[in-house]
């Protein structure tokens, strides 16, 4: 018997005010938003703090995905929208299979970010 495999990439909605992530979660899958706009935040002392917003066509969690560190910041969405996601492992399988020297480099750019 096959253990079912999770699907490589999938297709999700969200909703304006949804929180689709928190800072400190574990690593996790590539979000691509294909539609609406999410804001990436900290909290510090009750304060949040924007640190981007992000539309169409722009990633989210290209960090996490590459190093297996946790979530930096938190995202919310600020409208209606669609992202697709992108497994953290069919990440990692693309950047392993990079040449070692590139793969260290591809990574250490993300650690510097």
């Amino acid at each position: 018997m096959t253990t079912p495999k999770k699907p490589s990439e999938s297709l999700m909605s969200f909703s304006k005010g949804d929180v689709l992530m928190r800072e400190g979660d574990p690593s996790g899958d590539l979000w691509i938003i294909r539609s609406g706009s999410v804001e990436v935040f900290r909290e510090r002392r009750g304060i949040k703090i924007v640190l981007a917003v992000l539309e169409a066509g722009e990633m989210l969690g290209t960090m996490t995905a590459i190093t297996g560190g946790p979530r930096c910041g938190s995202v919310r969405a600020v409208t209606d929208g669609s992202a697709t996601i992108v497994s953290e492992d069919q990440v990692q399988g693309l950047v392993k299979g990079l040449p070692s020297w590139a793969y260290k480099f591809v990574k250490d750019l993300v650690g510097r970010v």
